[in-house]
């Protein structure tokens, strides 16, 4: 067992301060240069802390064929450094704030089983799964949520904060359609409070792109000289937001776009709107583009040999293994086409996307 405390300044030096930004001006016909503020300064700013207690147990059984270790924790941030976004009309965009308090609260299982262990052959297995919630429990000392910065009191930092897409409106809902202002065809936004508008007031927490349960599993097989390996993955309990699709499938005609299930009259999908030249967007168009973000991945994949050491005496190597290596063998998710989570975050964007990488290997030892 375990406690302790520690401390985080989270601002760069001088921050406190401020800053000043060089801005131009007009002195009749001529330009003139001068300064104002930048960014605003919090004199009141302080450091960060966060207490921390964990609790662990190492065990082993069956003669040591079995060993591992459980652990949970958790960890209270009080004076929390965060970048609070203030109205435009104050005429700066953010402010650096001691906002509030979190708590981190987990837990850790770490197994390893040696299954066989007999002559030539041996197996051995690792598994790790690991658990985690994050919550806030405090804002401003006033327990009210700041809706602006989409933070909320008993909920993770980070959250989907939107509206709730239940489908497209259809042909035969025109009626039910019309009460929203809308029509077949235009994304459908579940009336929270049923009052027949749907206004800032039926926004709701879609989810946190912060993972509730993590698994890997790696296993690894011997026979004389030849062994095999690999490394499995899965993240649950979570969601993204794909902002790629969002950019991608503006369905007004002006730009390529992605290759998507949209609505028509003959093709009545509740996955994607009609396609609308008036609009750039479609309404409502970010509630299409959130997503479980679960998945599973074949990590790693590796079988190898080693050479055995006498045939190779006679020309100096003293070691010699060939082995063929595959990386990201497999993904399995809710994106489009199996795009890997992981290697966006939260938030998935135009970047690279996880490669699958063949490769064969030669290790020589003189």
């Amino acid at each position: 067992a375990s406690y302790g405390i520690t401390g985080n300044t989270g601002i760069d030096p001088y921050q406190t301060r401020g800053s000043l930004t060089r801005s131009y001006y007009n002195f009749g016909d001529n330009a003139g240069l001068g300064f104002r503020p930048g960014t605003l300064a919090n004199p009141d700013l302080r450091w960060e802390s966060s207490a921390t207690t964990n609790i662990g147990l190492d065990f082993g059984l069956l003669q040591g064929r079995i060993t591992g270790s459980f652990e949970v924790y958790n960890t209270h941030t009080s004076d929390l450094l965060l970048e609070r976004q203030l109205p435009i009309t104050s005429g700066f965009n953010s402010v650096f704030e001691n906002v509030g308090e979190t708590r981190n609260r987990g837990w850790e299982l770490g197994l390893t089983t040696r299954n066989i262990a007999t002559g030539d052959f041996s197996w051995e297995t690792n598994l790790i799964l690991f658990g985690n919630k994050e919550e806030i429990l405090e804002l401003y000392g006033t327990g009210e949520d700041d809706i602006g910065n989409e933070w909320f009191i008993g909920e993770p930092l980070t959250v989907w904060y939107d509206y709730e897409k239940i489908g497209i409106w259809q042909l035969g809902e025109e009626d039910a359609a019309s009460v929203y202002s809308q029509f077949p065809g235009e994304i459908k936004i579940k009336d929270q409070d049923e009052n027949n508008i749907i206004n800032q007031d039926d926004r709701v927490i879609l989810g946190s792109d912060m993972p509730s349960l993590t698994a890997s599993l790696g296993s690894r097989l011997e026979y004389k000289g030849v062994d095999f390996s690999f490394m499995l993955l899965g993240v649950f309990g979570h969601t993204v937001y794909n902002r790629y699709l969002r950019d991608r499938t503006t369905l007004q005609g002006r730009y390529n776009n992605l290759n998507v299930d949209y609505w028509t009259e003959d093709n009545p999908t509740n996955e994607h709107p009609k396609p609308d030249g008036s609009r750039e967007y479609p309404l409502y168009e970010t509630t299409r583009c959130y997503y479980k973000g679960d998945f599973f991945k074949i990590k790693n994949v590796q079988l190898g040999y080693n050479i055995p050491r006498t045939p190779l005496s006679n020309i100096g190597v003293k070691k010699l293994r060939v082995y063929l290596n595959l990386d990201t063998f497999f993904i399995w998710s809710h994106l489009q086409k199996g795009l890997d989570p992981e290697k966006y975050g939260g938030d998935i964007s135009a970047d690279v996307p996880s490669t699958r990488m063949y490769s064969f290997g030669l290790m020589v030892d003189f």
